[in-house]
This record gives structure tokens, sequence and C-alpha cells, in this order.
């Protein structure tokens, strides 16, 4: 058996065998092309300066004719029938811009009818004209001057020249006429040529004289001003190193060469150039390279095809070995740096390659970290198969909104982009554009979800330059979003003393249901007609030993995020139950007028309402209570349809059934629509007491007030307003037609046992609306 060693060798071998082959075939070829186009630019070269010898000296014999027919006509005395004479000749020739006889002072004397008079040159003042006329003078055959503007004719020209002498060689006048550079007949005719071949005709002072491929507005760039000194030494340069001339020696020799040359754009070309003694001028025909090389490549693509194809052959059983290899290396990889249900990368390769990220885009960038609004109540409420579509769907939008950004997915519903050269404005719209976008409903079979996301913010270096310092300041910043609600945030210095208090909150935390740290109070709620006690409102308080009594608004969200808000709604639930039968007794005295069950609210966040363990706990309490004239009143904020307003109507009509009421807490502050609110099972409003403290003072919180009572009682339900504290409140409220009080005024939330002392001593009629009244 041949040893690998060997076969590589051998493979190897033939593989450089092949190469020099190939290389040796495609200098081949290459060689083939230009010979073939150096014989083309050749061709077209003598085609072109033959065919300008016959024309120029047509030209010549023409102004020799003419002017000496104009001079016995007395054209220097401008003639009228010399005038007819030159009028004719130009329209039978159109590719002539116009006709004129100047004296030998430079001055036109006659003129064809089309030029300007008013306008006319002095050919041998003028800067354009002088060298040519003063050559014409000289010189015994025509003479090609310099392109030049002329304002008389309002056209570009090329001036042919020609002295007209006596017998005696004196010079009598100059006979001047002027090619037309846009015209497509005569001199300028260039259709017999290839496309793909520039035509151009320098003078002996360097001054372009025709160039095939100018257009009008080019005229002024192209001949206005002689070669560029930098171009025209590279051209004697190349010369020299093609031919070992000097550009005046080779000027002299009449030869025919080809070099290789660079116009003004730096374009190289390969180029044939001859000089034309009689006239002084260079004539170039040339091809560029890029042509050589479209010529080039179909022959050249077909040796390189067959060349690899005889190597793949050979290397078939090695490289299908080494792929495997490979694509085996790359799924391991790509498995550990890629999230399986997103594709996106993954914490892991994150961490791998920050540095990598970081040298490549600078110093300079903005960590987002975004975690979905509630998306465990969805999850646990429809099961993990909707929960990875949605996912899916999240990441294939997050990829959109930051296309140039990495997307990372860090975990559950946890994303992270990194991003440069993003600040300010441009990051905030960046990060609105997102959430507007990932707004957008989300379909799952008969399912539709509308998710919402919060953002933190981390921008390096003035937040720091360590991956897991930003993706800490950025969490920090993400549960402040979260917190307030807005969406997105930055992070500030500020937070880092917030989350020092949020660790130690969730440290103590942990422990503080099983060492009985938490207790209920109630706040009463009064009848705002009879001022009877028509129920309460459970609160739950912590007082920590360490940290003394820690706000609701501080502990509930840091429960939420610990996931023990189940146990401590179980806590709530459980003791509120208890300690309202001590009170069930009292019921006929708090009901006043009429038969109505005696209310105890208790507050349920979103994702305890997603939760359907904690929705069959306050079900199976409502219906297992052992107070008939009690039952439980569950309050929800408008977040929650923002959330999935369909889960959200399922578990409210759920709710009703089991004989619970429905309380919209906070109502004005949220989204709610009016629509929406017609079709929900509610059976309380609470306008939310930021708007009743202000209502003796801000017309717009009144008026919202009376739209929300108003609104209430259009739908059949009452209407509360807490944060009630003054006298004058209640006696506004009450003219607004408010249903009912909650707030210091009546009693401040206690615990039970002072709840029971306040009931025990409760007027039949409050004091203050005893005294106005039931109306």
């Amino acid at each position: 058996m041949t040893r690998p060693g060997l076969l590589w060798r051998v493979y190897l071998f033939i593989c450089l065998t092949s190469l020099a082959l190939g290389a040796a075939v495609l200098v081949w070829q290459w060689q083939t092309v230009r010979d073939e186009a150096e014989t083309e630019l050749r061709y077209a070269n003598e085609l072109v300066a033959h065919t300008l010898d016959i024309l120029m000296r047509k030209y010549e014999a023409m102004l020799g004719i003419l002017g000496d027919r104009l001079l016995e006509l007395d054209g220097l005395r401008g003639a009228r029938v010399a005038q007819g004479l030159v009028d004719d000749l130009l329209a039978r020739n159109p590719e002539l811009a116009g006709f004129g006889l100047a004296d030998t002072s430079g001055r036109l004397v006659l003129t064809s009818a089309n030029i300007d008079r008013g306008r006319l040159p002095n050919l041998k003042q003028t800067p354009e004209t002088t060298r040519s006329f003063a050559q014409a003078l000289k010189s015994d055959h025509m003479v090609l001057g310099r392109n030049y503007y002329m304002p008389a004719l309002d056209a570009w020209i090329a001036p042919l020249r020609m002295a007209l002498r006596d017998e005696q060689g004196r010079v009598l006048a100059v006979m001047t006429t002027g090619l037309k550079l846009d015209s497509t007949a005569g001199l300028w005719a260039h259709g017999t040529l290839p496309e793909h071949l520039k035509v151009v005709v320098y003078r002996e002072d360097m001054y372009r004289q025709f160039a095939s491929h100018a257009r009008p507005e080019h005229y002024a760039a192209l001949f206005g001003r002689p070669v560029a000194e930098g171009q025209l030494s590279g051209f004697r340069e190349r010369l020299r190193e093609a031919t070992g001339m000097s550009l005046d020696e080779f000027t002299a020799s009449g030869r025919l060469v080809t070099v290789k040359s660079r116009n003004a754009e730096g374009e190289e070309h390969l180029t044939a150039v001859r000089f034309m003694p009689r006239y002084r001028y260079y004539i170039l025909t040339a091809i560029p390279m890029n042509s050589l090389l479209s010529r080039f490549l179909p022959p050249a693509v077909w040796t390189v095809s067959l060349l690899l194809a005889f190597n793949l052959v050979l290397a078939m059983v090695f490289r299908a070995s080494i792929r495997l290899q490979k694509e085996a290396r790359f799924r391991l990889k790509h498995l550990a740096t890629h999230d399986q249900l997103t594709g996106l990368p993954n914490r892991r390769c994150l961490v791998d390659g920050f540095a990598d990220w970081r040298r490549q885009h600078g110093p300079c960038f903005t960590l987002l970290f975004i975690d979905l609004d509630n998306f465990k109540g969805i999850n646990d409420l429809h099961g993990h198969s909707v929960g990875d579509s949605i996912l899916k769907e999240v990441a294939q939008r997050l990829e959109q909104s930051f296309a140039s950004a990495l997307a990372i997915r860090q975990g559950g519903d946890e994303f992270i982009v990194l991003t440069e050269g993003m600040f300010g404005e441009e990051l905030e719209a960046a990060c609105r554009g997102f959430m507007l976008r990932l707004k957008a409903p989300i379909h799952h079979g008969e399912l539709e979800f509308s998710i919402r996301a919060s953002i933190g913010v981390a921008q390096a270096p003035a937040d720091g330059s360590e991956l897991d310092e930003l993706l800490r300041k950025a969490d920090m910043a993400m549960y402040e979003a979260k917190r307030l609600r807005c969406g997105v945030y930055a992070y500030a210095s500020h937070l880092a003393e917030r989350s020092e208090r949020t660790a130690q909150i969730e440290r103590e935390l942990a422990t503080a249901l099983k060492r009985n740290q938490f207790h209920l109070v109630y706040q009463p709620q009064v009848d705002a007609q009879d001022g009877s006690i028509l129920g309460i409102e459970a609160l739950l308080r912590w007082h920590s030993p360490v940290l003394g009594n820690v706000a609701p608004d501080e502990f509930i969200g840091v429960a939420e995020s610990m996931g023990i808000m189940r146990d401590l709604g179980r806590f709530v639930i459980d003791t509120a139950m208890q300690e309202s039968r001590r009170i069930c007794a009292m019921t006929e005295r708090m009901r006043g007028k009429g038969p109505r069950l005696f209310g105890v609210s208790i507050n349920a966040s979103v994702s305890q309402l997603f939760d359907v363990e904690f929705v069959n706990r306050l079900v199976e309490t409502e219906q297992g209570r052992a107070c008939r004239d009690c039952h439980l009143i569950v309050e929800i904020t408008e977040s929650l349809f923002i959330e999935d307003v369909d889960v959200a109507r399922v578990v409210l009509d759920e709710l009703r059934e089991a004989g619970m009421g429905v309380s919209l807490d906070d109502f004005g502050t949220g989204y709610s629509s009016l629509s929406l609110l017609s079709k929900l099972p509610l059976t309380e409003i609470k306008i939310d007491k930021s708007f009743v403290q202000d209502i003796l003072s801000d017309s717009q919180d009144r008026q919202l007030i009376k739209s929300i009572i108003s609104l209430g009682r259009g739908l059949g339900i009452p209407v509360l307003a807490e944060g009630v504290e003054t006298a004058e409140q209640v006696d506004m409220l009450r003219e607004f037609g408010c249903d009912r009080f909650q707030g210091y005024y009546f009693a401040r939330p206690l615990p039970i046992d002072e709840l029971c002392e306040l009931i025990q001593s409760w007027p039949g009629q409050h004091p203050r609306l005893q005294s106005q009244g039931s109306g």
C-alpha cells in the first residue's frame, strides 16, 4: 500500500507541473491577444493617417482655390460677389464652421454670413490664433491651428489657415476656415472604426486636435490646455523603453510604434503612434488594457477551469476527507457559539470574541441589553412551542433593526446588541424603531401577540470598557427602563446605588417570607352616597430587621425577577381571606342600604395574572370562602392589556365566572382604549391619585376625572377615586358623580386589629358625607 506521504508528494508534483504548463499556456494566450491588438491598432492608425492626409490635402486645395478666386473678386474689399461665393461653398461643406479672409495684420475683412462680425477676433493678436497665424504666414502649405472656442460662431473649431501669395511669393492675405469639432462628417468622422478603439490627434505643441471620445462638455478640459507634463513625461519614458528613441528622434523617424501609455485619468492603454510631418501632428490609436483583458479572459477562464478540474479530480479523495473534518469542526463550533433556536450568536460567542470585536471596531461603542416584557407569562400560558416561535420572530426583527450590529441571544428572553458609531439621537431612534417593529403583531396559528421590550444602554468607554462591567450596567439600565416603563434607559451613576440597594433587597427577600416579615394592611373604601364602608383594599407590607420598612415599589419588582411572586401572591390571598373573616360579622352594618357584598381587593401583577397556578388559587379561594357576604376583587393595571389583550380577556372572564370582581387600577395613566374597556368584564374603575390630588387647581385633571366618571356611568361600571385627602376634594368628586372614595381623608391603611376598631366605631354614615345628604 502506498504511503499517504508518497501519494501526497506525487500529487504535489503533478499539481506543480500542471500549474507550470497552465502558466505557459496563459502567457501564450496573452501574447496572442496582444499581438492581435497591435495589428488592429497599426491597421487603424494607417487608416486614420491616410484618411486625414487625403482630407487635409482636400481642404488645402479648397482654401488655395477659394482664396485666389476671392482675391480676383476683390474680396479684400468685401465685394458682394465674393461674399456670395463664400456662403455658397460653406453650404456645400457642412463640416466647416465658416470661412474668413484676413489681411496680413490678422484682421478678418471677409467672412461667411454665419459669423457674427461684431465679435470677430484679430487672428494675429488673439492668444488662441497668434501662433497658427504666424505659422501660416511662413508656410507654403496649409497650417492646422490649435482648437479654440470662437465666440463669433459660438462653437469650438479646429482652424485651417493658408497664406495667399503673389508671383513673387509675397503674402497678400490669409485664407482661414474652421472644422466643427462636433461635426459628424469630414475630418472628424470616425464611425468606420470599432467603438473600443480611441483615436487622438495631437499637435506638435502637445495640444489635442481631436479625441474620438470627447463630448461637447469636455472640450474646454481636453482642448483648452496641453497635455500635462507628468503624463507627457510618462509617455517619453515608455517610448524610450519600447524603441530606444527620444520623442524628437521618434518625430524625425516617421515610424509607427506601439507602446503602453496612460491617459489623464490614469487608465492604461496599448497605443499605436505616428507623426505626420506635413501638417505636424501625431496620430494615436489606442485600446484600453481592460479591453485586452476581456479578450484574454474567456480562453484564460477555460484554461484555468480545465487546470482546476484536472487538479480537483486528483484531490477529490484528499479534499473529501479534509472537508468532512472541517465541517464537523465547524458544526461543533457553531453549536457551541450560536443559539440553536434563533441562529444568533450566544453568550459564549460574545465572551470569546469580544476582544477581537473591540479591536476591530474601536474603543467607542454601545451595548444594548434587551429583555422582553412579561414573556414568561406567555410561555407559561401557551407553552414553549409558542414561546419559541415568538423568540425566533423577535430575533429576526432584531437583526433587521440593527443590521450592521452584532446581535446576540443571551438566553431566555434576553438579547444583547453591540454596535459602533451609534450614540445620542441616532441610538434612541434605532431603539424606538426596533420597539415599533417589535410591536407589530406576531401570529402563531389563531393566536396573535404584540411583544414589548425594555432596553438598557451602556456606552464605552464612558461606562467602562470590559464586557462584564458593560453587561452589568446595561442590565441595571434595563431594569430601570422596565421599572419606569419607558422602553429605553441609558445607564447613569445613580443606578449603581440602586443596584446595591436591589442586591440587599434580594438577599433579605429570599428568606423574608419564611421569617414572617410580611404583613397586610387594609384601607377602607367608602360609598360616596351613604358613607358606609363597602370594602377594603389589602396592601402588602414588609418590615426587614436589616433594611427597615421597604416600600412595595422597591421589593415587588425584585420579587418578580426572583420568581417568588407566586409565593407572595399565595400569602396575600390566604392572609386577606383569613383576616377578613374577623369582620364578616360586621358586614350588615358596613353594607349600609341594600344587599351588597363586602369587597376584599387584592393587587395582581401581569405575571401573576398570566400564571395558571395563581389564577387557580384565586378561583379556589373565592369558591371556598367561609364568609358568603365577602368576595374577592382583583385589581389589575392597564399594563396587562399591553402584553396580550386576548389572553387577559380570557383570564378576566374566568375570574368573573368564579364570582370575583375585577377593578381597573390607576386608570388614566396607561394605554386603555374606550372600545377595549367596553369589552372587558370590569366591576370597577379606579381613578389614579395623581389626578385627584390636583383636582382643585388643575382644570385638565378636573376635566379628565369628569370624563372618566361619565365613561363609567355610560358603561355601567362604578368609579372609585383614590388618594382623597381633603373635604374639598370629596365635595367636588361627589358633584361630578363619583361612586366611591378611598384615601387618608377617611382612613390610612391599617393593620387588621386597628381596622376592626375603626369599623366598630364607624358611624352609619360618615359625618362629612352625612352633612351633604344622600344626593
